[in-house]
């Protein structure tokens, strides 16, 4: 039974995101630790406290909860698709870019079904040092469904904003670069697709620290007895750390985030182009 062409984008997502996984997880797994850490902290992203990560396992603790997310990718490829022939339908023309980039962040807030119960599950197994399983029963048992779900707001946005750049705004960019540096073979193509995902990743790491500052903080405490609401968790960090509060796991945020918008958007391209070649052959 051969495999249509329209779904061979979406086999190449995800085929893309789990080959990444392994690349950007430990500076995401630290800056997650790092934030969610910053009371404990004795300055912003300060470590100096805890041995969790003289455990080197623990760079990927919480990376099996991952792969449960990892149907997000498919399904944000698709819901995406989807709404950008719904806005070609409607005005009879390509989506432009802001159209782009606006499908792409609705996408995005509704990966915040699985995310947040994932993300809380792994701030608690780096906090109690366990299992994603056990974490996760932890949390459902101590604060139930409501607890999964603390801070989903501005997890919401963050994460509109991250699918945004993943998908749409990082090929746009490269596609402008490639114009602008016209040049060819693989180092060519990983040089501009770098370049293309630091742009967008810095840019996203600026916009979102505050919402992710929040998010992380609040779903370290689903039960809400620390984190009453997003305005006091930024007063609480503020009255630690001042405005410095803001720079913990800013660094491993970035790294992370530039190295999955880069990997993840090459390795989709070489996917889709081996599976559709193979299947055209």
């Amino acid at each position: 039974m051969s495999i249509p062409e329209s779904y061979y984008s979406q086999i190449a997502t995800q085929a893309a995101s789990l080959s990444i996984l392994p690349g950007w997880y430990p500076f995401f797994a630290k800056s997650i630790y790092q934030r969610s850490q910053i009371i404990e902290s004795k300055s912003p992203g300060n470590l100096s406290h805890s041995t969790f990560f003289n455990n080197k396992g623990n760079y990927y603790r919480g990376l099996t909860a991952n792969l449960s997310m990892q149907p997000l990718f498919p399904m944000t490829d698709w819901i995406l698709n989807t709404l950008l022939k719904k806005i070609q339908q409607a005005n009879q023309r390509d989506p432009n870019i802001a159209e782009r980039i606006s499908a792409g962040f609705i996408t995005g807030t509704t990966t915040v079904i699985l995310a947040n119960p994932y993300e809380v599950t792994v701030i608690a197994s780096q906090k109690y040092q366990e299992s994603s399983y056990k974490a996760f029963k932890r949390v459902l048992n101590c604060s139930g469904v409501k607890g999964l779900y603390t801070g989903a707001i501005p997890m919401a946005i963050r994460n509109g904003t991250f699918i945004s750049s993943l998908l749409v705004t990082t090929p746009a960019l490269q596609k402008k670069i490639n114009h602008l540096i016209p040049g060819s073979g693989k180092a060519h193509d990983i040089a501009t697709m770098v370049l293309a995902s630091t742009i967008p990743a810095s840019a996203y790491i600026c916009v979102v620290v505050p919402l992710d500052f929040m998010a992380i903080m609040r779903q370290s405490d689903p039960s809400g007895k620390v984190y009453t609401s997003a305005l006091q968790t930024l007063k609480a960090a503020y009255h630690k750390h001042g405005r410095g509060a803001f720079k913990a796991g800013l660094g491993n945020r970035l790294i992370a985030c530039t190295i999955e918008m880069a990997g993840f958007n090459l390795l989709k391209n070489f996917y889709l182009e081996k599976f559709t070649t193979s299947a055209r052959g």
